[in-house]
C-alpha cells in the first residue's frame, strides 16, 4: 500500500497540483494556471506548490499544438478561469458542466473561425523559427478548417518568412543578398506549398 500511494503521490502533475491547492485554499478570484507560478513555485521533490517568498516571477503556458485538440482547448481555458478544483471545474461554465473542452471554449467565444487559429499563430510566432511556423501553418491548413485564411496571411507572412533572408544569405555565401517584400512573401508562399505538396494538398 505504501508503494502504491508513493506512486500515486509521485504522479501528480503541476496542473493536479493547482487544482489541490484551490481545493485548500480560497483565495479572492484565484488565479489562472498561467499566472500561478507568479507567485507559488512547484516543488519537484514533494510534488506540492508552495507561495513564493521573495519575487514575483513571469509565468507562462508550454505551447500546444492546435492539433492536439482536446488538450489544446482546455490550454486555452487555462489562460482564462480562476481557481478551478478539478477537470469538471474547467468545463463549467455558469453552472453548466459541458462535455468537452471544446465546448465549453465554444461557449465562452473563444473559438470562432479566425480566433483560435490567430492565437495559435501569435504564441507559436514568439519562439519558433519562420520554418517552423511555416509547418504549423500547414498543419493548421491541412488537418484544420481555417476560416478568414487571406488574413491570417497577412499578419503573420513576416513571421512565416523572417528566417528566409538569412537562409538565403548562407546558401549564396552572401551576407549582403537582399530580398524585396514581393520576393519574400513569393519565396515564402513557394516553401509553403511545397509543404503542403508533401501531405498531399495545396
Amino acid at each position: 500500500m505504501d508503494d502504491v500511494a508513493d506512486r500515486a503521490q509521485r504522479n501528480i502533475s503541476m496542473l493536479m497540483g493547482w487544482f489541490k491547492v484551490n481545493q485548500v485554499y480560497h483565495e479572492p478570484n484565484g488565479y489562472t494556471y498561467a499566472e500561478f507560478s507568479k507567485y507559488y513555485i512547484w516543488n519537484r521533490r514533494t510534488k506540492e506548490w508552495t507561495r513564493r517568498q521573495k519575487r514575483v516571477c513571469l509565468g507562462r503556458l508550454p505551447f500546444v499544438h492546435p492539433n492536439s485538440r482536446e488538450r489544446y482547448y482546455m490550454r486555452m481555458l487555462l489562460s482564462i478561469v480562476r481557481g478551478e478544483k478539478s477537470f469538471d471545474d474547467l468545463r463549467t461554465i455558469d453552472g453548466t458542466k459541458y462535455a468537452t473542452f471544446h465546448e465549453a471554449c465554444m461557449t465562452l467565444g473563444l473559438v470562432t473561425n479566425k480566433r483560435e487559429w490567430d492565437d495559435a499563430l501569435n504564441q507559436a510566432s514568439t519562439w519558433a523559427t519562420g520554418a517552423q511556423l511555416q509547418s504549423i501553418f500547414c498543419s493548421l491548413l491541412t488537418y484544420n478548417e481555417v476560416g478568414l485564411l487571406e488574413l491570417l496571411w497577412d499578419k503573420y507572412w513576416k513571421d512565416l518568412s523572417d528566417d528566409l533572408e538569412r537562409r538565403l544569405q548562407c546558401e549564396h555565401h552572401n551576407p549582403e543578398y537582399r530580398l524585396s517584400v514581393d520576393q519574400r512573401k513569393n519565396i515564402c508562399l513557394y516553401e509553403l506549398e511545397l509543404i503542403m505538396r508533401k501531405n498531399g494538398h495545396s
